[in-house]
């Protein structure tokens, strides 16, 4: 049987603003989490897609989430607007690995520091 669960999270520092829907075009279940609660409510829900931004957290929150069972969507920024569906769902973005994010992060750092050497 599919489950057809859509979980949308909107991460934040503090707060996690999270909406749950059975059926497109109906969440059922807003919700406003703490840091402290939010694998919690995750561990508790069903098996669900999940769909969050792509951001700097997002790849450690996607790796927890799916170690939970659920599945995880990356959307890239521009593909994010509040209350906006846009025809463009085929675009997610790759859940990284904690090495890949490192490298990334080294590749910043050295393209920051060879643009203040320049």
């Amino acid at each position: 049987m599919q489950n057809n669960t859509l979980a949308a999270v909107d991460i934040a520092k503090e707060i996690f603003e999270l909406g749950v829907s059975d059926r497109p075009g109906r969440v059922m279940r807003p919700k406003r989490l703490p840091r402290a609660a939010f694998l919690e409510f995750f561990a508790q829900l069903p098996r669900a897609t999940v769909v969050m931004e792509a951001c700097g957290s997002a790849d450690h929150w996607a790796r927890r989430i799916e170690e939970l069972g659920h599945v995880v969507v990356l959307l890239p920024p521009q593909y994010v607007r509040p209350y906006v569906m846009r025809n463009k769902t085929d675009r997610p973005a790759p859940i990284k690995t904690v090495p890949q994010q490192v490298i990334a992060t080294l590749h910043r750092l050295r393209s920051g520091w060879l643009t203040w050497i320049a």
